[in-house]
């Protein structure tokens, strides 16, 4: 999954043409296409699990998509995008492909090739379809076109510069809960008198939350929201977050 909630399918192949790698991977694309944010968040479990890792799997995706909860995440099952890797492709390949793009499926072809310095291995990289110096360009028209032809399932977040917007919606929380969350955020407005942080609000349909941005390139973003079972999370990470529950409005 991208940032901005896609699913990606990659097919890797070993060989100098591809082989049917676009076969396989349509085949896979169309399997995940109906998957829910709740399978996601299944299947990125069993992944972790699978490594011995004991990273809380929800919580890892909305911090990969910079989102306050599940209503602020917006993901995108239906038109899963597709990489195809390999040391080179044929022409029956290519053609596919190209004909695909043309019919608006966002699949690319990326040819690894390995190079040997001494001892030491090299592998490169490159973009072949669609060319790296037109990508950007196909990109912004395919976009354009998609918003043109159908509206966006979710609206965005409003994004407001301080930390008013966030007082605002907590005076409308249970009345138990407005004492922790006053103090928290006095919390952030101290770090932006501090200059140690810059707070944005983002207000959604569905949640409000207040996002310190702090200085450090490591460290993106704080987010405070609902956790869905009421309970304070914590994830300490390159992308580290701070999660506190948020109820919903009275």
């Amino acid at each position: 999954m991208d940032s901005e909630g896609n699913l990606v399918v990659i097919e890797l192949k070993r060989t100098q043409t591809g082989d049917h790698s676009e076969l396989q991977a349509i085949r896979y694309a169309a399997m995940v296409s109906t998957m829910t944010l709740e399978q996601v968040f299944d299947a990125h479990r069993d992944y972790l699990a699978k490594r011995g890792r004991e990273e809380e799997a929800r919580l890892a995706i909305l911090s990969h998509l910079e989102a306050a909860d599940e209503a602020d995440a917006e993901i995108q099952t239906q038109r899963p995008r597709i990489l195809l890797a390999s040391a080179g492709f044929s022409t029956e390949l290519t053609t596919s492909v190209l004909w695909l793009r043309d019919a608006d499926i966002d699949i690319r072809c990326v040819r690894l090739q390995l190079f040997k310095n001494g001892e030491q291995l090299l592998l490169d990289a490159s973009q072949t379809i669609p060319l790296p110096e037109a990508s950007d360009y196909l990109v912004r028209v395919r976009d354009r076109e998609e918003g043109e032809r159908r509206p966006r399932r979710h609206s965005l977040a409003e994004r407001i510069p301080g930390g008013d917007a966030f007082l605002d919606a907590i005076q409308q929380v249970r009345e138990d809960y407005e004492p922790m969350l006053s103090e928290l955020y006095k919390w952030a407005i101290s770090l932006e008198r501090e200059k140690l942080a810059t707070l944005e609000t983002r207000r959604g349909s569905w949640n409000t939350s207040l996002r310190p941005s702090l200085p450090n390139a490591d460290v993106r973003f704080v987010i405070i929201y609902k956790s869905g079972s009421g309970q304070i999370l914590i994830s300490w990470s390159i992308k580290y977050a701070l999660v506190l529950p948020m109820q919903t409005l009275a």
